[in-house]
């Protein structure tokens, strides 16, 4: 018996081991933030500003905000559709987005894209609190550093940041909200991963999207693939029950990270339905009558 109880304990005291580490260790399994720049837009050619913004609890973020070229923008004088507020995943940081916001302004969309707390040039370390403080101190940057319209503004989020935006959707009103390969919520998400641990009862982080979107009263375009292998189809379904109309979900084939490009042709046909309905193009002006040659 004697040998048996000692293996019983050392069982014990590992699983009590694994579920203490689940438990202190939650950001370090949901945030994979990376210092390093991966990409440069101005070497695509693009005009980039940097920007530096605080937070209500002061720390200091960084972003890019890049003007649509005045080729994608048909009405005088160069003025953009509207603009994307970025939230990106919960890996790298912003220099690792390019393709998507190459996306954006061939749409003629300006994007304000930035790093949450921890990730790039940003200061502090990430926490679910943390992001939120981020988003906002973002939208404030646009709404009243930059005077932008809330109308104007589409919130897009990619996986972890598609709960960061829906978060800012129930307490302003943008254009619109489109998300990528969201989740519900990481307890959801973590059950389905680990369904042999009692990851909700352990559960710190919650980014419950799910239980907000009810409150989001701005249009909502979700892009899913049925082949994600992290974030499963389910999720976008749940999402798209639980949100107020108008609502579209659009399906994608390919994995969690490259659906969006693996369906782009796609991607491109209904985000330009959905701009058009959200964000119409700006109409040209009007040019001034002509006026008849004086009589001689």
């Amino acid at each position: 018996m004697r040998p048996m109880l000692i293996v019983l304990a050392a069982l014990g005291l590992l699983a009590a081991g694994v579920l203490a580490y689940i438990y202190f260790q939650q950001e370090a399994m949901v945030y994979f933030p990376s210092r390093k720049m991966a990409g440069d837009p101005q070497r695509l050619g693009w005009t980039v500003q940097a920007v530096r913004f605080e937070t209500d609890d002061d720390l200091l973020l960084s972003g890019w905000y890049i003007p649509a070229p005045c080729e994608s923008r048909p009405a005088a004088p160069c003025e953009p559709r509207g603009v994307v507020l970025f939230s990106h995943g919960n890996a790298g940081n912003i220099s690792h987005r390019l393709d998507t916001i190459m996306l954006f302004r061939e749409m003629g969309l300006d994007v304000f894209i930035f790093d949450y707390r921890g990730y790039g040039e940003s200061d502090g370390r990430p926490t679910e609190a943390g992001t939120y403080k981020d988003i906002a101190a973002a939208w404030r940057h646009l709404v009243v550093g930059r005077g932008i319209a809330p109308k104007r503004i589409l919130l897009y989020g990619e996986s972890l940041g598609g709960a960061v935006a829906t978060w800012l959707a129930v307490r302003e009103r943008p254009a619109a909200l489109v998300l990528v390969s969201t989740f519900t919520s990481t307890p959801d998400l973590g059950a389905q991963l680990y369904p042999w641990l009692p990851i909700r009862r352990l559960a710190r982080i919650h980014y419950d999207s799910r239980s907000r979107l009810g409150k989001v009263r701005a249009p909502l375009l979700i892009f899913h693939s049925r082949d994600d292998e992290i974030v499963a189809y389910s999720h976008a379904e749940q999402l798209l029950a639980a949100a107020n109309e108008p609502k579209r979900l659009v399906t994608l084939i390919g994995d969690h990270n490259g659906g969006l490009f693996r369906s782009l042709e796609r991607v491109r046909e209904e985000l330009r339905r959905f701009l058009d309905e959200v964000l119409p193009r700006p109409a040209p002006p009007r040019a001034a009558p002509k006026r008849p040659p004086p009589r001689r």
